[in-house]
């Protein structure tokens, strides 16, 4: 049997979300792929666990057409990743959209956490208007 079978359940039951789980025996790490035979385990032998916290937020990405798409991200993947996706799920360009935080714009670089991001908080997405017409009289 696979690894991966008793990684899943001893993630659940640890039912810790906001974690990274790492599985080392001898000193060597394990993989979900393997096996006890693979990894020349016997009877008795130890598997151990490192438990290794990542800080995650929610973000509620807010459109002007009512749309509202939670994301849960870490704190330092940039905000391109959330953009993109919110872009697609919406099915609209990127480049036409604009992102705010408190009114201020988000670039693709920023970070939830270098914006300061509170855990639920709320980004406004907005068209973004290029070029227009005018008419002189």
């Amino acid at each position: 049997m696979q690894m991966v079978h008793l990684m899943d359940l001893f993630s659940k039951w640890l039912g810790n979300v906001d974690s990274v789980l790492l599985f080392f025996t001898n000193g060597d790490r394990v993989r979900p792929q393997d096996t006890a035979e693979t990894l020349g385990m016997k009877d008795g032998n130890v598997i151990d666990c490192v438990v290794m916290s990542i800080s995650v937020i929610t973000i509620i990405v807010k459109g002007q057409m009512g749309q509202e798409i939670m994301f849960r991200t870490a704190r330092d993947t940039h905000m391109t990743c959330v953009m993109t996706l919110f872009a697609r799920r919406i099915g609209t360009d990127l480049q036409a959209l604009r992102f705010l935080a408190d009114g201020v714009g988000i670039r693709s670089n920023d970070t939830p956490g270098g914006l300061d991001l509170e855990d639920t908080q709320v980004i406004d997405c907005v068209l973004e208007q290029r070029g227009g017409m005018f008419f002189v009289a």
